[in-house]
């Protein structure tokens, strides 16, 4: 968590996204996991529901017990690999146009992710309202299945 964007989108995180949710959702819990959390990230966890985890050796059961995966990188390039494992636990994902950006096919086909950049955006995407959460997954395998074909040219007959 020494990357200056990790770091930038942990704390937007924290300070303006999570505030927002708790207005709706009074009882969410945020849990920021990531290698060497700086001192300054790890003083937020005093913030009601914020859990600061640090590293883990397996993200996995972290992503099984999550309800929606949130990516705020506000600057940075490239694929978030973070992104791809929560789409992989098929986990319904909400990113920052910055974090999705790197997913994009060639063909510019963007993943299926809900994109969110302002605070007041992340309440309102399919993946963190609550009532849709619980149905999303489902639907978020079917999409991300056929983002997979797409982006490989391959499908499951190949």
């Amino acid at each position: 968590m020494h990357y200056a964007p990790n770091v930038d989108a942990a704390f937007h995180l924290i300070r303006d996204v999570f505030p927002v949710v708790r207005v709706e959702i009074p009882d969410a819990q945020l849990h920021i996991v990531g290698r060497d959390p700086t001192p300054e990230l790890r003083a937020a966890q005093n913030v009601p529901g914020v859990t600061i985890i640090g590293f883990v050796e397996d993200v996995r059961p972290w992503l099984e017990g999550a309800t929606v995966f949130a990516s705020p990188i506000r600057f940075g390039a490239g694929i978030q690999n973070k992104v791809l494992e929560a789409m992989a636990m098929e986990l319904p994902v909400v990113a920052s146009t910055v974090a999705a950006d790197g997913l994009r096919t060639n063909e510019g086909t963007m993943p299926p992710v809900d994109i969110a950049d302002d605070p007041s955006q992340w309440l309102d995407s399919s993946s963190t309202t609550s009532g849709r959460a619980k149905i999303r997954p489902l639907r978020f395998r079917l999409i991300a299945t056929s983002f997979a074909e797409i982006a490989t040219g391959r499908t499951a007959r190949n």
